[in-house]
């Protein structure tokens, strides 16, 4: 049957791009942003305040506002507040955004699997009732509305769980690429911005330490973490790593007659990060016509591989 691979990755990897490519210009713009205002905030007390009380470093830390400036007054100190929230609020939100598209990706190379091999379907619990059966025009769309709970349900576990589950479906250790403990950091510190502000608990590094993670010494338990700009850019790095790799071992595992389409679509990623001098990130994607249980289809195309590999090395 069809499948979609290389419209997936294609995609994939224009996203995470996106992400990349346009944070750090909203980050600086929220940050011009916060300056303003708090320009805006200052000459407000310059010029109305009353009644100045500073600290023992010289810093305001009490003051009266005239009446008639009490409406103008609480409108620049609220706006000053939301603006603050918002710069730091972006970066773990472009980070939670990044792993959502890992999912979203997934989701996607899965629905791929079924497709191209629909007997791994045979072992879903999924089920439908009678009732439910009845409202469908024919088979396929029955077996549409399995393979989307079947999705759903993977999705619901956790990364780690997730990657078992493929690994089960495929018979091909996926855990040992090299960005596998970053990735499960990422994910994890994701986990901690959705429910409970970024606060590290005992699952965080519980999880971390189980998987050989790297975290700072200072990192304990009641730790506010953060998204600072080079932690962000690495985290793209390692996802477009683990989601390229992982799409090229699905679609070669199970298209191996497609060989010329996972090659090509390898090779056009490589180039497209060169393109964007992402010259790190090309070169660890080209090594993956190093890997034994990789094969290419031709000679010509572990030769192009090669050189974006070369041209990557120069480049960084």
């Amino acid at each position: 049957m069809e499948h979609k691979f290389k419209e997936d990755t294609e995609w994939f990897v224009r996203q995470i791009e996106s992400r990349k490519r346009l944070l750090p210009t909203f980050a600086h713009a929220a940050g011009m942003l916060v300056k303003e205002v708090n320009k805006d905030f200052d000459k407000f007390v310059e010029e109305h305040a009353y009644d100045k009380t500073y600290d023992e470093d010289g810093e305001l830390v009490q003051f009266g506002v005239p009446e008639d400036f009490s409406g103008r007054y609480n409108l620049i100190k609220k706006t000053r507040l939301h603006s603050a929230i918002f710069s730091d609020l972006l970066p773990k939100m472009a980070l939670v955004s990044l792993v959502s598209l890992f999912d979203a990706y997934l989701a996607r190379l899965i629905r791929n699997m079924f497709s191209v091999k629909p007997e791994l379907l045979n072992s879903s619990e999924k089920s439908l009732k009678f009732s439910d059966l009845v409202e469908f025009d024919n088979l396929d769309d029955a077996r549409d509305s399995v393979v989307g709970m079947e999705i759903e349900s993977i999705l619901r576990e956790s990364h780690t769980d997730q990657f078992k589950w493929l690994e089960d479906k495929i018979k091909i250790p996926l855990r040992e690429l090299d960005a596998w403990k970053e990735f499960v950091e990422i994910t994890e510190r994701r986990n901690l911005f959705v429910h409970v502000d970024g606060i590290v608990n005992k699952q965080y590094l519980s999880i971390c330490k189980n998987h050989g993670c790297k975290i700072g010494d200072d990192v304990v338990q009641g730790t506010k973490l953060t998204v600072p700009p080079k932690y962000y850019e690495e985290a793209c790095d390692c996802i477009a790593e683990i989601g390229v790799k992982l799409g090229q071992v699905l679609w070669r595992k199970l298209v191996p007659n497609d060989l010329d389409g996972a090659d090509n679509s390898l090779i056009s990623v490589t180039y497209d990060f060169l393109v964007s001098r992402d010259y790190d990130l090309s070169f660890t994607l080209c090594k993956l016509c190093e890997i034994p249980a990789i094969r290419n289809s031709c000679l010509e195309h572990e030769y192009y591989l090669k050189l974006n590999q070369a041209i990557a090395l120069k480049g960084s």
